[in-house]
């Protein structure tokens, strides 16, 4: 599967080579602050968890 950069390339190529057009102009899309549980949320979180193997797999950092 194609990357990003290589999408970028071939339409920046086909614009500016095949068109005659100016070249892409990238936008800056806006990064989200990823959402954090709070100490509350996590302990409902590992209470809710009923067998050894989910409370491990929801002990690891």
């Amino acid at each position: 599967m194609p990357t990003t950069n290589s999408i970028v390339a071939a339409l920046r190529f086909f614009f500016t080579h095949s068109l005659d057009q100016p070249e892409l102009v990238r936008t800056a899309h806006a990064r989200k602050i990823p959402v954090v549980l709070t100490l509350g949320e996590v302990k409902r979180l590992m209470d809710a968890a009923t067998c050894l193997k989910q409370q491990a797999a929801l002990s690891v950092p």
